[in-house]
């Protein structure tokens, strides 16, 4: 029987692209996300004394450090200075201490609670507020050379 070469190549082709279906596969893809526990903080206030040698009180001030940590995690810890974890004092010592005229010293020291407060979101309306109250000893500043003094010191919000 005589068959055109036309249908012939056609059920070439066919078969051709019917065996490719029959190696198709299909599997489900297993999609996941982790949201990684961090905080950030907004902004830290400079913290400024305003001692007064005639005074014999020691001198104090504050600063609100604001932060944002994210929703859901526990209360995060605040580390003033690199002190331990768990901690909530810093002490200057002479290392860190406020540098005035002449490279004169005073030392001083921060304390502060740590937070109770969960995360809200890296984006809450409103930012968390955690309070450091700067001391100064009237012993170190009442004989110090009048002037202005500066220093830095580092604060981080942990989860």
């Amino acid at each position: 029987m005589f068959q055109p070469k036309w249908i012939l190549g056609a059920l070439v082709c066919a078969a051709a692209f019917a065996g490719t279906t029959a190696f198709a596969d299909q599997g489900t893809l297993t999609v996941k996300a982790t949201i990684t526990a961090s905080c950030k903080i907004a902004n830290i206030p400079e913290m400024a004394f305003d001692l007064d040698p005639t005074s014999t009180q020691p001198g104090a001030a504050q600063s609100g450090v604001t932060y944002r940590c994210t929703n859901g995690i526990s209360a995060p810890t605040v580390t003033v200075g690199g002190v331990a974890v768990g901690t909530t004092t810093f002490n200057s010592g002479a290392a860190n201490a406020l540098t005035g005229p002449g490279g004169a010293k005073i030392p001083f020291s921060i304390s502060w609670t740590n937070p109770t407060t969960a995360g809200k979101g890296l984006n809450a309306a409103t930012a968390e507020l955690v309070t450091l109250n700067g001391s100064i000893l009237n012993a170190d500043y009442v004989n110090a050379v009048v002037g202005s003094y500066t220093g830095s010191v580092q604060v981080s919000v942990q989860p």
